[in-house]
């Protein structure tokens, strides 16, 4: 399963190309699934994306999380969202 960001207003809707794509897996380790990058690396921090996500600590982000940062995000730029 994925979690893909989209704006179909571009030739390749897939925002930064690979960049907006990520994978949900189940961690062996903690029992639960985890969103990754395109690289495999664990998701921990979302405003780091993209720059330093190799120097983020703590724990990988679980669907869940990844949802409730965007909505937050979303909300503090006074965007409409409501999935």
């Amino acid at each position: 399963m994925d979690i893909a960001f989209l704006d179909y207003d571009q030739l390749v809707p897939l925002v930064g190309i690979d960049h907006g794509r990520f994978h949900i897996q189940y961690d062996d380790a903690t029992g639960r699934d985890i969103v990754v990058n395109s690289g495999g690396e664990p998701v921990k921090d979302l405003t780091k994306l993209g720059r330093e996500e190799q120097s983020v600590s703590g724990a990988a982000m679980s669907p869940e999380q990844v949802k409730s940062a965007v909505k937050n995000q979303l909300k503090a730029q006074g965007d409409n969202f409501t999935r």
